[in-house]
């Protein structure tokens, strides 16, 4: 997996570099590509109750598009949200992967259905969150 991504930032750091548009536009000319990367992977077991179907970008947003298997009965929604914000926002911060977004100042979105196919949560991710 850490070459997929070695494979990504080194495609994706060239497309950056060929042309001279505008600076929004060149981030998303690199978040798409990078959606596209990642896309060819999914869906994508993330661990026993995250799925991740896709991801997209728009302008200067990174989406990724989750199936989360989770028990709304005997679980509270609102509690692991907050929990996994907390989790995903240090790796966003710290994750060698996640270097291009922070390079990018990329808004990233985390957007969470049920196995039906139904809205659960989303979690957006600002730059001036997840950047030193």
């Amino acid at each position: 997996m850490r070459l997929f991504f070695v494979a990504v930032a080194t495609v994706l750091f060239f497309i950056a570099c060929e042309s001279n548009p505008p600076v929004s536009k060149r981030v998303e000319a690199v978040l798409r590509d990078m959606a596209e990367q990642v896309n060819k992977y999914c869906p994508m077991r993330v661990d026993s109750i995250i799925r991740l179907e896709s991801t997209y970008a728009v302008n200067t947003t990174f989406r990724y598009n989750y199936t989360l298997k989770f028990d709304t009965v005997k679980n509270d929604l609102q509690r692991f949200k907050k929990d996994l914000r907390v989790t995903t926002l240090n790796s966003l911060k710290t994750s060698p992967d996640a270097k291009i977004l922070r390079g990018l100042y990329a808004t990233v979105v985390y957007h969470f259905s049920d196995t039906s196919g139904n809205y659960l949560f989303e979690m957006v991710m600002l730059p001036k969150e997840y950047t030193k």
